[in-house]
């Protein structure tokens, strides 16, 4: 699959801005769940019909033939004996009146198994949705971090130049040069994982979507804004309902077992002998009436069947209150989570200023003479870890916001 994915993306136009949206419009055009919700709808439209053929009239040809040894004699004066050999040729027609409800029963259980099928692709669509922002996530956190850190490298050369003209000019040492050389090829070390890591991540997005993805792609973060809510609408209790409707359904299907049935029928052929047994020469005849089957001995197997069908109702009754349970827990673990982010932030901005005057400080201290090299690397790796922190935490934060609308099926 992956080797029949990759050239067909290599041609596309590759994509340079890219929106969480437009990821999940993308990647559930180019799964499959559009193909087999159609299947689905196709599936149900085909046996609603098959229900609704059981009142379309029934016809069917029969035919028999036999030769005998010996027959049943009249001894009547006048009264041929009827030949050894005998046929009969009828066309049979036969018109369902009532079914005792089965064909509208078979129509609400056909229509509950299609909603439970569409029910399963929404959660696939939702976990579809909660894998590309996964993706889309880390790339964007990976991009903050690359660009953080070309920041430090900047940063690192600047100082390698000014520490090369102290050497020149003899207020420095080749020692501190060398540091600064060594953190600057560390953060290159660092800069070329990143790129490889956001690369492989943009790949596998790709083949997500079905799109090619810029390696230097935007990721345009959605608003960090969301409101509190209180009710869950995930597809899972659309399947919970689906499926209660269709052991009701069947319940209902099963209670027609012991309904009557009414039919009528019509008869014709031609037969020797005919309807009137004493005729030696082929006979047209028909037959019509009414059917009436009414059954005596279902009611045994139904009530076994009916309690079956109960205990089911409650199986998935007990599944329905776990969900709630554990969908409750998600829900407020990701709105404490979104609350714990936005307080990290505020404080990630001070702690980042804060560092920023630190470095300023050591780095003009190590301009002039009076710091060494060690402190200020150590003050330059903690300025940007810190910045990395901050970076880190705006994504979690929009993470955190990702994962509660999708807790809540809020799509």
């Amino acid at each position: 699959g992956l080797f029949i994915c990759l050239p067909a993306l290599l041609n596309a136009q590759e994509l340079k801005s890219i929106s969480l949206d437009s990821c999940y419009k993308m990647a559930i055009e180019n799964s499959t769940l559009e193909q087999r919700r159609n299947i689905n709808s196709y599936i149900a439209e085909s046996q609603k019909k098959d229900a609704n053929s059981a009142y379309i009239p029934s016809a069917s040809i029969n035919a028999s033939g036999t030769y005998q040894s010996d027959i049943v004699s009249i001894p009547i004066p006048d009264i041929d004996p009827l030949p050894l050999g005998q046929y009969n040729v009828t066309l049979d027609v036969e018109q369902l009146i009532w079914d005792g409800g089965v064909s509208a029963h078979m129509k609400g259980i056909t229509a509950s198994t299609e909603n439970v099928e569409n029910s399963k692709l929404a959660i696939e669509d939702l976990n579809l949705r909660n894998r590309v922002a996964s993706f889309f996530l880390t790339i964007s956190l990976l991009k903050k971090n690359y660009e953080v850190m070309e920041l430090h490298i900047e940063r690192v050369q600047a100082n390698i130049d000014m520490m090369k003209k102290r050497e020149a000019d003899g207020v420095a040492n080749r020692g501190d040069v060398i540091k600064l050389e060594s953190e600057e090829l560390t953060a290159n070390q660092s800069l070329t994982a990143l790129k490889f890591d956001r690369e492989k991540i943009i790949q596998s997005l790709s083949i997500l979507i079905g799109q090619t993805i810029s390696p230097d792609v935007v990721c345009v973060l959605p608003e960090n804004i969301v409101d509190k809510q209180s009710q869950s609408i995930r597809p899972e209790f659309l399947l919970f309902d689906a499926q209660q409707k269709i052991i009701n359904d069947q319940i209902k299907l099963l209670n027609t077992n012991n309904l009557p049935k009414v039919s009528a029928f019509v008869k014709g052929g031609n037969g020797l002998p005919g309807l009137d047994m004493m005729r030696t020469t082929p006979e047209w005849y028909y037959v019509a009436g009414v059917k009436l089957k009414i059954p005596l001995t279902n009611w045994k197997s139904t009530t076994h069947q009916k309690n079956e069908y109960l205990e089911r109702k409650s199986l998935i009754e007990v599944q329905r209150e776990d969900f709630i349970r554990n969908n409750n827990i998600e829900i407020a673990q990701s709105w404490n989570e979104i609350d714990k982010c936005r307080e990290v932030i505020i404080a990630d901005v001070g702690i980042v200023s804060k560092m920023k005057e630190v470095l300023d400080i050591e780095e003009n201290r190590l301009k002039h003479g009076v710091s060494t090299t060690n402190d200020y690397i150590i003050e330059l790796n903690l300025y940007k870890q810190a910045l990395m922190n901050q970076k880190l935490n705006e994504v979690k934060l929009v993470k955190a916001i990702v994962n509660y609308k999708l807790n809540l099926g809020d799509i």
